[in-house]
Formats: C-alpha cells, sequence, structure tokens
C-alpha cells in the first residue's frame, strides 16, 4: 500500500528504504496509537505518545536504513530464471517413500 515491502525498500538504496520507511511509520504509529487508545478507552499521556514516536521511528527507519546500506540490490529475476538458478535436486523413490513413512509415523 505505501511501499513498505517494494523493491525499493528492500535493498542497495538507503535513501529511497528510509522513505519507505518513514510512510509506513506515519501511517502505522498513530494508527496504532488509536486503536490502543480506543481497546483502552482512554488517550495515553503525552509523554507515552511522543517515547513511542521518537522510539519507533529511529529503530524502524535506522534499521530499514541500514539493513538497505548494508545488502546489494536484488535482480529482478522472472520465475524460470529463478527456478533455473536454484539448485534443486529431484529425490529417488526411496527418498520419497521415506518422507511418506515419516508423516504417516507421527499420526
Amino acid at each position: 500500500l505505501l511501499g513498505g515491502f517494494s523493491r525499493q525498500a528492500q535493498g542497495g538504496n538507503a535513501a529511497a528504504a528510509a522513505a519507505a520507511a518513514a510512510k509506513t511509520w506515519a501511517l502505522g504509529v498513530p494508527l496504532g496509537l488509536a486503536i490502543r487508545s480506543a481497546s483502552r478507552g482512554y488517550v495515553p499521556a503525552a509523554s507515552f505518545i511522543y517515547v513511542a514516536l521518537g522510539a519507533t521511528s529511529v529503530l524502524l527507519i535506522g534499521w530499514r536504513t541500514a539493513l538497505a546500506a548494508a545488502t546489494p540490490e536484488a535482480e529482478e529475476l522472472t520465475p524460470a530464471q529463478a527456478a533455473a538458478k536454484r539448485k534443486d535436486r529431484s529425490g529417488g523413490f526411496l527418498e520419497g517413500l521415506q518422507m511418506i513413512m515419516s508423516l504417516t509415523k507421527r499420526w
């Protein structure tokens, strides 16, 4: 919805990741505080709101920015390319039989 899990937010570009995290934080934290207020029946103290806003902004935006800066940008692959890149191995008949037997033992 806001791009919090978009490709730009995942790695390679720290500024884009910080912007995506800030957008999701700006909607998520006040919404969470509103839900908390509605479920508890009262609005929390102003000090609680300030600490919640400050701590979550530093932790969330800082973490997402650091992670994006530390990881390379993900390459876009088609499903066929992704399947070819994986090192899938095909199991034999006995391995399939062993798996079925282990599952039926649990019943």
